[in-house]
């Protein structure tokens, strides 16, 4: 019966993916993308690596100044009430020296997947906007806390948005965009009524709005989503200025048939690590394209680069340098040892 149930759920949940107007439902993962068995280069040491507990799923990364030293700053999908920077020496991170900051005005989001750092120091820190495994919706994760960086962290403010649906586009979306966006939270709520044993299979069939990376270029802010994936392309939105959160402009991204995992800039290239859409087994890639290609409207053809490791999500460049950082799993409590510790590889462009 447990083996029918689990033939089953994919099926009904395919079926609904297709009469609600997505065509067939998208493979698994990407061809391009092969299953990932090896290291491509060294690996950080565990389970010291970026210093333990409370940091065990690192998931968003930006290059910072502190104390005069170059750091690598650091959010975990799991702790929402503040960041980590551990420094940089040549081509290690030293997790024994890890600087842990807490926002001092008691802000809070989760699942942080992105953080963007601005004029003065500014930082605007991301929830992924994402449902949980089971399609729940999570208003908790729908926020984006703005903070300045200076002797620690500094005047952090949580600004809270509202669920994603097409009102968030204050532009002529294109015609791809809005009915993904509203087909995949539909499909999601549908599965948010399955029981609950049944949700996470149907979930991963056609994932609902996940942001995984965000850039600031001059005075713009892009984002760039996980998911939805639209007709093979990941998507990229202009946010408009300001706060709740909504976009006046989006790109197309062609990383392989994947999404978004981390965005940066370096020099006149924007850098992000891909991988697919769904939880899997498989590499991600590091990729890059020209910022000059970043407009409204276009579709931008990504260098594919490097293979790295499966669950890569924080990425800065610091001298030539490039430094991934790897997702573990929490443990038990937050003090306890962490189920499986967050990872760094470090190698040179």
């Amino acid at each position: 019966m447990r083996a029918f149930v689990l033939l089953v759920i994919p099926l009904v949940a395919g079926v609904l993916w297709f009469y609600m107007g997505g065509g067939p439902p998208p493979d698994a993962f990407p061809a391009e993308y092969a299953e990932y068995t090896g290291e491509p280069q060294a690996v950080g040491s565990a389970p010291d690596g970026l210093g333990g507990p409370p940091l065990c799923e690192a998931s968003a990364a930006r290059l910072i100044t502190l104390d005069g030293r170059p750091m690598v700053l650091i959010g975990d999908n799991e702790v929402g009430d503040q960041l980590f920077a551990v420094p940089i020496n040549g081509d290690q991170l030293e997790g024994a020296e890890r600087i842990d900051l807490p926002f001092p005005n008691g802000s809070d989001v989760e699942d942080i997947e992105a953080i963007t750092l601005g004029p003065g120091g500014q930082l605007e820190v991301y929830g992924s906007h994402s449902r949980n495994k089971r399609c729940s919706l999570q208003p908790e994760r729908r926020g984006v806390i703005t903070v300045r960086l200076g002797n620690g962290l500094v005047d952090d403010v949580l600004h809270q948005s509202a669920r994603i649906d097409c009102r968030l586009l204050g532009f002529a979306s294109p015609e791809t965009i809005c009915p993904v966006i509203e087909r995949t939270e539909a499909a999601a709520d549908v599965a948010n009524d399955l029981p609950r044993s049944d949700r996470p299979g149907a979930c991963e069939v056609d994932p609902a709005f996940n942001l995984e990376g965000a850039i600031r270029l001059g005075e713009e802010t892009w984002v760039g989503l996980r998911a939805p994936v639209v007709a093979g392309n990941a998507v990229l939105f202009r946010r408009v200025a300001g706060l709740p959160m909504s976009f006046d402009a989006a790109a197309f991204l062609q990383v392989g048939g994947g999404g978004v995992r981390e965005l940066l800039v370096e020099g006149a290239w924007v850098y992000g690590i891909a991988g697919p859409a769904s939880d899997s087994t498989v590499e991600f890639r590091l990729f890059r394209f020209p910022v000059s290609a970043l407009k409204p409207g276009a579709t931008i053809g990504a260098t594919l680069l490097d293979p790295l490791p499966t669950s890569s999500e924080g990425l800065v460049i610091h001298q030539g340098r490039v430094f991934v950082l790897i997702d573990g799993a929490e443990g038990p409590s937050p003090d306890a040892p962490c189920n499986e510790d967050a990872r760094w590889i470090s190698f040179m462009l």
